[in-house]
């Protein structure tokens, strides 16, 4: 082989292994070190503005508002969620601004935080209170996050660079390394989500907030829409599936008019991204079924 040619061949072998190197650490892994740094204990972090209009943010908001009323017998009605931040400890510590009407239909910004164990169902509101700078936290919460600049790369001549070969060798290992690796991670999680497939919630996702949410926005528009006053009692039973959004099948049970626990069936509709829910369909079922 000619000394020139394996030179080459030799550096374009070391550039490509230097490069997958820094690809790695400086790509996939800083990924996840800043989903650990975001997260690490006692760090308090705003949530972003898609997760504030989310159902779960606005159930813990609603959840402190019912916990205050109970507490000092008051009768404040949630109106909106204003600001969310979360803060990781035995679990999460959410911290809300929201603004709530008062019996006297003055709307007031309150503070509150709430904590929370998904693993055993457990929250608990831990500080109410009014705010301190109404005017300041009544303004809608803002993205600060500014687009990176797409870096500009010069076109190689072939001829003028005698590494080119590195180049292809980079490509195609770096390509095989997301086709048959990181990638294949990706594709089973959208192959075990696929439109159109039904799938049940586990029990863990079943006894967490947001599903809980969807089953009582449910309950109240079969209220609003049949002029009927169920009350719900507990979910039963959910699964989801993947459409433009997801479609929850929730399964639940709520108490009529005159006590009686019935068990029902409903369809709700979800596109957090635009804050959009829609309860698709309302029946009774048998109880029968899930005794």
């Amino acid at each position: 082989m000619n000394p020139n040619k394996s030179s080459v061949v030799a550096s374009s072998l070391i550039i490509s292994a230097f490069l997958m190197l820094a690809y790695f650490y400086l790509g996939v892994e800083t990924v996840e070190d800043d989903m650990i740094n975001d997260q690490k204990t006692g760090g308090i972090r705003d949530i972003a503005e898609q997760s504030v209009n989310g159902a779960e943010m606005e159930t813990l908001a609603r959840f402190a508002v019912e916990q205050h009323n109970k507490k000092e017998n008051s009768s404040l009605k949630f109106s909106r969620l204003v600001k969310a931040r979360e803060q990781v400890v035995a679990g999460k510590m959410y911290h809300l601004t929201l603004e709530a009407t008062d019996g006297d239909g003055k709307i007031k910004v309150y503070e509150t935080k709430v904590w929370v164990q998904t693993w055993n169902n457990m929250k608990q509101m831990k500080e109410f209170k009014v705010s301190d700078d109404p005017n300041v936290l009544r303004k809608q919460n803002k993205s600060h996050l500014n687009p990176k600049t797409p870096r500009q790369f010069e076109t190689m001549n072939p001829n003028k660079f005698p590494f080119v070969s590195s180049l292809i060798i980079t490509a195609f290992l770096l390509f095989a390394t997301f086709d048959f690796g990181v990638c294949r991670v990706e594709k089973g999680m959208i192959r075990s989500q696929k439109l159109g497939g039904v799938r049940d919630i586990t029990e863990q996702g079943l006894n967490g907030v947001e599903i809980e949410t969807l089953a009582r926005y449910a309950v109240e528009e079969h209220n609003k829409k049949e002029n009927s006053i169920l009350k719900f009692s507990r979910l039963i039973k959910a699964k989801e599936q993947v459409v433009a959004g997801k479609m929850y099948y929730l399964t639940l049970e709520a108490t009529d008019a005159v006590g009686k626990i019935k068990a029902y069936e409903t369809k709700v509709w979800v596109k957090p991204w635009i804050n959009f829910k829609q309860m698709q369909e309302f029946k009774q079922v048998s109880n029968d079924l899930f005794v």
